[in-house]
Parts: C-alpha cells; sequence; structure tokens
C-alpha cells in the first residue's frame, strides 16, 4: 500500500485546503456547557460583563438581527460555562506509537517506512506502518489508520456529509453487534491513553444497512454531479446488507474546559493554514475500520488570562465594522455563533502554536467558493 493514502486521509484535516481554503465552521454541539440562560430572547436579553462567567452566563441562547446592509444574524449561541478564557501556547502532543502498532498490529509485524514532508521551514517526521490491506501513519500530534479501502463503500450514503459529522439523518441508537456505549468507551479509552482532553459528548451516527440504501437513492437521484459520476466509473452503487453496519464517532478536544475549534482558516499574515483538531473513528462487526486522530495539542504554557471578554455583542459590531463598507452581491447569513479556541500562528514555529478565545461566526449553508465562517478574537477584537 503506497504511503501516499496517508497524505489522503489526512487531507480531511490539513490537505483539503486545496478546496476549503477558507472553510473553518464550528458545527459541533456544546449542550453539556450551554449558557445557563436558555430563555433569553434576542431582542430583551441585557449581557452583564462584571466578569467572564455573568458575561457567558447572560448570553442568550438565540440572537436574530441584521449588522448593517452585508450581514444577516439569526443564530443560536453556543458558550463554555467557565470562570476564564486564559491564551496559551499549545504543542503537538507525542503519539505512543507502540500503543497503536500493539493495537492495529497486535502479533504480527508491519512493514515500517520513515519518511519527511515539508512544513513552511520545517520538516515533519512521519513514520508508515504497513501490512496486507492495513495502514497507519503517525506524524507530529496525528496517527491515522486505515483498513484498507472500506470506506470507499460508504461514499454514496453520505455523500452530503457535514464538515464535522455524518448526517443527522442516522440515528444515533445501537446496532446489533455493539450497544452506542461500547463504542464510545473504546473510542474514550484510546484517547485518554494518548492524553486527548474529551469535550463534551460525541457525536455518534449509527449507519444501518436500510438507511445506507436510502440515502445512497437519494444521492443519486438529487445530484447530477453523482450521476455522471456513476456514468463515468469514479463512483459505483453499492448493496449494503447487515454486516456492513457501523458507526461513526467524532470527538472534540478541550483545554480549561473551552472546547478546541475543529476546523482549518488561512491566515492572511503568514499564509499558513492553520488546522483544528479532530478525531473521527469507524467501527464495524470487525472493530476499527477506520481512526483520524489530527493535529492534537497539550498546553505548553499559559499566557495572558484577560479580566474580561469582548461579549457577542461586541464581537457582532466588529464584524459590522469590518464588512460594512465592503460591496457584495450576496448578504452573509451566519446561523450559529460559538466560543472556543482558535490556533494563530507563532512566528514560524510549526508544532507550537497560539490558542485564543475566539467568536466563530458560522453558516451551515453557503453558496460555492464563500467562506463558512468568520472569526473575532474575544480578547482583542480583530477580525480573522
Amino acid at each position: 500500500m503506497k504511503s501516499h493514502r496517508y497524505f489522503y486521509r489526512i487531507c480531511i484535516i490539513s490537505c483539503m485546503c486545496c478546496s476549503l481554503i477558507a472553510l473553518s465552521g464550528c458545527r459541533s454541539e456544546m449542550m453539556h456547557s450551554s449558557n445557563e440562560k436558555g430563555d433569553v430572547s434576542s431582542e430583551s436579553y441585557e449581557i452583564d460583563k462584571t466578569s467572564i462567567k455573568t458575561m457567558l452566563n447572560t448570553t442568550p441562547k438565540h440572537i436574530k438581527k441584521n449588522l448593517g446592509k452585508n450581514i444577516s444574524i439569526d443564530a443560536e449561541v453556543i458558550v463554555p460555562k467557565v470562570e476564564e478564557a486564559p491564551a496559551f501556547i499549545g504543542k503537538h502532543i507525542l503519539i505512543d506509537e507502540e500503543y497503536f502498532v500493539d493495537k492495529f498490529f497486535k502479533n504480527r509485524k508491519p512493514e515500517i517506512k520513515e519518511t519527511e514532508r515539508q512544513m513552511i521551514n520545517e520538516v515533519e517526521k512521519i513514520k508508515i506502518y504497513t501490512i496486507e490491506n492495513e495502514e497507519m501513519v503517525v506524524g507530529s500530534g496525528s496517527v491515522v489508520y486505515s483498513k484498507g479501502n472500506i470506506l470507499e463503500k460508504y461514499t454514496l450514503p453520505i455523500y452530503n456529509r457535514e464538515a464535522h459529522g455524518v448526517l443527522d439523518v442516522y440515528s444515533n441508537g445501537n446496532l446489533e453487534f455493539m450497544s452506542r456505549e461500547e463504542a464510545i468507551g473504546n473510542v474514550e479509552e484510546i484517547l485518554s491513553r494518548n492524553g486527548v482532553s474529551i469535550y463534551g459528548e460525541a457525536k455518534v451516527y449509527a449507519l444501518t444497512a436500510e438507511k445506507m440504501k436510502q440515502e445512497q437513492e437519494k444521492a443519486i437521484s438529487e445530484n447530477e454531479n453523482v450521476k455522471q459520476q456513476i456514468k463515468e466509473g469514479y463512483l459505483k452503487k453499492q448493496e449494503f446488507v447487515k454486516d456492513d453496519e457501523c458507526y461513526v464517532l467524532f470527538f472534540r478536544s478541550e483545554v480549561n474546559n473551552i472546547p478546541i475549534t475543529q476546523d482549518l482558516y488561512l491566515d492572511e499574515v503568514s499564509g499558513r493554514v492553520v488546522e483544528g483538531i479532530n478525531t473521527e473513528v469507524w467501527i464495524n462487526k470487525d472493530g476499527i475500520i477506520s481512526l483520524i486522530i489530527s493535529n492534537v495539542v497539550e498546553k505548553l504554557s499559559e499566557l495572558e488570562n484577560p479580566e474580561n471578554l469582548l461579549s457577542v455583542d461586541e464581537a457582532m459590531s466588529k464584524l459590522q465594522q469590518r464588512y460594512d463598507s465592503v460591496i457584495t452581491d450576496n448578504k452573509m447569513n451566519f446561523n450559529e455563533i460559538t466560543l472556543e479556541y482558535v490556533g494563530i500562528p507563532d512566528g514560524k514555529k510549526v508544532t507550537e502554536i497560539k490558542f485564543v478565545p475566539t467568536w466563530c461566526f458560522n453558516r451551515k449553508e453557503r453558496r460555492p467558493n464563500e467562506q463558512s465562517s468568520m472569526r473575532v478574537n474575544a480578547v482583542t477584537g480583530e477580525v480573522f
């Protein structure tokens, strides 16, 4: 199996910037840490900025308003339940290779190849393990495992997948070969063993044979591009049986009880694509068939700890100031606002990055080539 498979898999996280260079959505649920005042209306709320805690507690769960002529907000607002939000320097964790080799290649001897990939002014060392149809690649803060090309079978049933989820049409219930709780527990054990701090509850999708058939037919009937790709042989209509059923799990990472963004964006100053932290695992009756743990960091040192942050209103004001003078044909409609840590390049360092609390304004629906997110630094007010 060729090592380029690693770059294909990891591009879900990083190299996908070729086509998603402006993409930076923040779509995951944070229900366990959301605002205490859930019944505050978007027309009557008053934010108490006495402290970070009171500011977050009095932030409404939903806001609907126009920001000038270019921006419309009709958004769910999701914030963590914390008392402080210090900036920090994060560094890629050291992956426990022996643990993963034992887990995926127990009592077998995979072929091992060491290689490098150029990253700005640094070189990242990569180790590739292969045996028969299996491959595992370990890099800086990342490990990617795949069992052959098995995921290709699921292309059509999840054709319209979200950035950090599959499709809400799939149940979060149980499959016959394993309970939902057992699947979650299996992945949590892997993450905790490798120092990944989990934020909130996992997103879990149960892909049943019947539902996959329905979604495949829907993708074919509603998308001319899919029909053309099938005709040209790039995609293939599949048959799904009980043995094809599987769970797909997504986990978030956190520092200081604040989620770290899952998404990437292009830093205009450095020209660098800044990645988020991602964990995606596929499990079927035979065990894990695909695992992506990408760009995981640990807190290296704490930086400034502001007494307060910009409120969501102040962040919206900064956004309006930035885009009021922009001439555009299409109004930007945001339907989700989140507060989370977003990485900012720290000079030319690759394995170390500064994380700052950030208001993320997200668009779940957008036209092709449109930005899906805009970000406002919750400390400085910088829009990026």
